[in-house]
């Protein structure tokens, strides 16, 4: 009898540990962040921490987090920082500097965001900057274009 108990236990403990490593094969990996919304009642941004999904590459992580972003608050003091349309053209991650293009969504944002152009763009960078505070850069384009820049102002001058 004790050498049958012996073998149960070392093939449950190969079980144990041949699960863990399938677990950690294939499992999802996990990760808090923490995304920046304005209140329902003031401008300022305050931060909300979230479990979100976990991939090892910083531009999947970024694309997920920006995704994040858009989807909106889970605390009820806290409202929209982007439109809800608005959706993630183009996410490249070159050494220490992020490019992030948006689509044209962005901009309207009817009464569900209480934050102009500029507002909304510093809510994603301070978001961006904070989980990942290695990035220098985050240069941002709304429709391909640099916002707030002639070509940019010459058609949506009533959007500002």
């Amino acid at each position: 009898m004790r050498g049958r108990g012996k073998i149960a236990v070392v093939l449950g403990g190969v079980c144990l540990a041949l699960s863990l490593l399938l677990f950690h094969v294939t499992g999802e990996a996990r990760q808090e962040r923490v995304l920046f919304f304005p209140g329902t009642i003031s401008k300022q941004l305050s931060g909300e921490s979230r479990v979100v999904h976990y991939s090892g590459t910083p531009a999947e992580d970024m694309q997920t987090l920006v995704e994040e972003l858009i989807l909106g608050p889970v605390a009820i003091d806290n409202s929209r920082a982007l439109s809800k349309e608005t959706d993630i053209r183009l996410l490249m991650v070159r050494d220490d500097v992020l490019y992030l293009d948006l689509s044209y969504d962005l901009l309207y944002t009817g009464e569900e965001v209480n934050l102009n152009v500029k507002e909304s763009l510093a809510a994603v960078r301070k978001t961006l900057h904070f989980n990942f505070p290695w990035l220098e850069r985050v240069h941002i384009t709304i429709g391909g274009k640099l916002p707030f820049e002639p070509p940019y102002l010459a058609s949506h001058k009533d959007q500002i």
